[in-house]
């Protein structure tokens, strides 16, 4: 089906989050190499972007990171906690 044949609610959702090659690395986030323009503390999570495919490939390299690394994520977290 070709996109212009789809409602225009519909291709509206469709978002573009980032180029096919850049997609591995996305999916290969670290917690330790997080982009530039992320900051994680054990207090805040800054994420600045210019324009949406930004903000939605830095957020999910975060979700990524997060999937990728969990234990060393929350032990930063819990580090200051504890």
């Amino acid at each position: 089906m070709a996109l212009d044949a789809l409602n225009p609610r519909t291709r509206a959702r469709l978002v573009r989050v980032g180029r096919q090659a850049d997609a591995l690395e996305l999916l290969g986030s670290r917690f330790h190499r997080l982009p530039e323009g992320v900051e994680l503390t054990p207090r805040s999570l800054h994420v600045e972007f210019q324009g949406r495919e930004e903000f939605l490939e830095r957020l999910g390299a975060v979700i990524f990171a997060l999937e990728n690394d969990t234990e060393r994520v929350l032990a930063f977290l819990d580090a200051v906690a504890g």
